[in-house]
């Protein structure tokens, strides 16, 4: 069938053609070509020949294939599947209803105005911007586009939708909108999805805000070179592909679990159940605030972890990392730490267990401090913090530190008018407990599950210290056992002892001294072994031979004794 007309071209019956058609009206009118009898059956291809500015509608009750078309506009109906033989350069609004049937237009050098789409499985090339009007499609939808690709009404795609606009924008925000799931290729990239939201293999080479109803996960490696925000407030978010990178991390959701196979940077994020966070053993850190309701596990393998945002809050942390810093407003609490170095600074105390930390620096203004660690390590000054300590000067908090093996201050200690605990027990006979910087506390209680050494630069800033040599300190029932029977007690010269301190081991009385190491409080034994440590050859009986103070006895022997200002001396004569 061809027919010319140089008006406009109507029907008024059916028009049933089994091969191809042709409608031309051409006469620069831009009269509309209108076709819209649903008894319409073109069985073979249909060519309209009509000025740019042409309305086309076609109706046809059988498979469409349309062939090269310029027009204002088209519309079209179709009771088959829709193809396209040649390209369509539509200025205005293109669309296609075609129920159940499938839609292929893949001419790349076609453009449309927008584009409605209702089928099964839609497949569309532009080679310009593309807008989706409202579009409803039963099965997959790929949109590949040489533009930026837009909305302009909902789209519900219950399968797979995936469109590529290479360096170019994607911007589908209309609330309504569902899909089954999202390939994105593109610069930035922004959804808005009514529903669940799953992301499947996507390239974004700028930004990726992903808005949703439902929880969000992924079916494949994302790949973002900017900042990924996603919002899924009391929604799951679980991102788990092993291959995915992120520039950056902006997330709201309830739980919250990501994998990123690179250096994993957290921006500002709030999250009100538990978080998960593993790098592949790459580094993590933030660029804003962290507000975590639940656990935080951070797995961070031995790169460096950072968090030094003051305003984060997090309810627990379970981190892995190498040198660790996390920064914390109110209270911080780790129930589990793995670590090298371990940096932890809070406002109202920070109570810490962790595993394989080898130095230590903590700082809180109020509060206690509180940290037991599975192995040896020291009291160290760090990049961030030096040694650890109460900063509010009328803080009376506690300062707890446990080594389940040696314990070794090598930096300053103070817990400002608060108590200080020390503990040094594990289950050999190493377990050492060495001060070598400055402690500042009301009172100060050390264990030792074997010898206890003061330093060349210890100062006992105490106003009573008690050292306990040779006993073990249970941290979870808070009770002492016998440690090591070869524990000592070690002061190296110089050192001065401050006033009511008393060294004593479990079973043992106290060995009690004044400002300037004399003896105040001794039993009968201790005494005798107390100067029998100074002169070795005269020693017969030895009850606290472990007693060493390294060169200060033999020259100190004038003052070894306290005097006393009161008392009596009774003479008897015969």
């Amino acid at each position: 069938l061809t027919l010319t007309s140089g008006g406009a071209i109507t029907q008024s019956g059916a028009l049933q053609v089994t091969g191809d058609s042709t409608f031309a009206n051409t006469a620069g009118t831009n009269a509309a070509i209108t076709l819209g009898d649903s008894n319409n059956a073109f069985n073979g291809k249909v060519t309209f020949d009509t000025d740019a500015g042409s309305a086309v509608t076609i109706t046809d009750a059988t498979s469409l294939e349309l062939e090269t078309l310029s027009a204002a506009s088209l519309n079209v109906t179709s009771g088959g599947a829709v193809t396209d033989g040649g390209t369509l350069a539509i200025t205005g609004a293109t669309s296609i209803s075609a129920s159940g049937q499938s839609i292929t237009l893949d001419d790349t050098a076609s453009t449309f105005g927008s584009l409605s789409l209702t089928g099964a499985d839609v497949a569309v090339i532009e080679a310009d911007a593309t807008e989706l009007g409202t579009s409803a499609v039963s099965g997959t939808l790929a949109i590949t586009s040489g533009g930026a690709v837009t909305d302009s009404g909902a789209l519900t795609i219950a399968g797979a939708t995936t469109i590529s606009a290479n360096g170019q924008n994607i911007t589908l925000d209309d609330t309504a909108s569902t899909f089954g799931s999202l390939t994105l290729t593109g610069a930035d990239v922004a959804i808005t999805e009514a529903d669940a939201t799953q992301l499947g293999s996507s390239s974004v080479t700028g930004s990726l805000s992903i808005t949703s109803s439902g929880e969000v996960t992924d079916a494949g490696t994302l790949t973002v070179g900017g900042v990924t925000t996603i919002s899924a407030s009391g929604q799951n978010i679980t991102l788990d592909d092993a291959s995915s990178t992120f520039g950056s991390l902006s997330l709201t959701g309830e739980n919250v679990a990501v994998t990123e196979n690179a250096d994993m940077e957290l921006a500002a994020s709030t999250i009100s159940g538990t978080a998960t966070f593993n790098s592949s053993g790459n580094a993590v850190s933030d660029s804003g605030t962290l507000t975590i309701g639940g656990t935080t596990t951070i797995n961070a393998g031995t790169a460096t972890l950072t968090l030094d945002d003051s305003s984060s809050s997090f309810a627990d942390l379970k981190i892995t990392g190498g040198d660790v810093y996390v920064e914390e407003s109110g209270s911080l609490t780790a129930s589990s730490v793995s670590a090298t170095n371990l940096q932890l600074k809070a406002d109202s105390g920070i109570s810490v267990t962790s595993q394989g930390v080898e130095n230590f620096a903590a700082q809180s203004q109020t509060g206690d401090i509180s940290i037991v660690n599975e192995g040896g390590y020291g009291i160290s000054t760090m990049s961030s913090l030096n040694g650890v300590s109460l900063t509010d000067e009328s803080a009376t908090g506690t300062i707890s530190i446990i080594a389940k093996s040696p314990l070794t201050i090598n930096a300053p200690i103070n817990a400002q008018k608060g108590s200080l605990l020390l503990a040094a027990s594990g289950n050999s006979a190493s377990d050492d407990l060495t001060i070598n910087s400055e402690i500042t506390a009301a009172s100060a209680k050390i264990y030792a599950g074997d010898s206890i050494k003061l330093e060349t630069n210890a100062i006992l800033n105490t106003e009573s210290t008690e050292l306990l040599v040779g006993t073990n300190y249970d941290s979870t029932t808070q009770i002492a056992s016998a440690g090591s029977e070869s524990a000592k007690f070690e002061l190296v010269r110089g050192v001065a002892l401050p006033a009511n301190t008393k060294i004593s081991g479990l079973g043992q009385a106290a060995i009690g001294f004044d400002s300037k190491a004399r003896v105040t409080q001794a039993s009968y034994a201790q005494m005798v072994d107390y100067f029998n440590a100074i002169e070795s050859l005269v020693e017969e009986t030895v009850t606290w031979d472990n007693i060493e103070l390294l060169g200060f006895l033999p020259d100190h022997l004038s003052s070894l004794l306290a005097p006393q200002n009161t008392g009596e001396i009774e003479t008897e004569e015969e």
